[in-house]
């Protein structure tokens, strides 16, 4: 994989609920410890600067194939698959949104035919398997108990 430059991103919004954000690239060859410490420098120097309050800050690390492998089916990245996932707080779900569905996957008879996501596919499966007992959470950091349902979603 060809490691690409990590970058911070602070996102701010001003008065009337708008949103916008600053990039600031970081090297390479930068530790974890390092661009974290300059996300908090970064964080408080912009402050200052903008009568916009800073409501978030990311580390952001993108990666590529090297090379970049063939996309094996022809579904268009705007057909996505929607996952959506109850969460072990009452009442709490996590959304999962990947673009470019394999169409195999949706239900190919019944009343959701073409619409809903087969959610015993192995695939499917898999992947519900993984983020259940893995690290991952909802926006509010409760872990994530089951796969509810899965529909795919065209987006323009």
């Amino acid at each position: 994989m060809q490691q690409q430059s990590p970058f911070i991103r602070l996102s701010l919004e001003d008065s009337s609920g708008s949103a916008a954000g600053v990039n600031a690239w970081v090297r390479p060859d930068s530790t974890v410890a390092e661009a974290e410490s300059g996300a908090a420098t970064l964080t408080s120097v912009v402050g200052p600067l903008s009568d916009a309050v800073i409501i978030s800050r990311h580390i952001v690390y993108r990666g590529a194939e090297d090379p970049r492998p063939a996309a094996p089916g022809l579904a268009p990245s705007s057909g996505a698959g929607v996952f959506v996932f109850t969460c072990e707080a009452p009442d709490s779900y996590a959304i999962v949104v990947v673009p470019g569905i394999r169409a195999d996957l949706l239900g190919p008879a019944g009343p959701g035919a073409g619409i809903l996501i087969d959610l015993a596919a192995p695939d499917v499966v898999a992947f519900a398997d993984l983020l259940i007992s893995g690290i991952y959470c909802n926006p509010f950091g409760v872990q994530l108990l089951t796969l509810d349902s899965a529909f795919y979603q065209w987006r323009p």
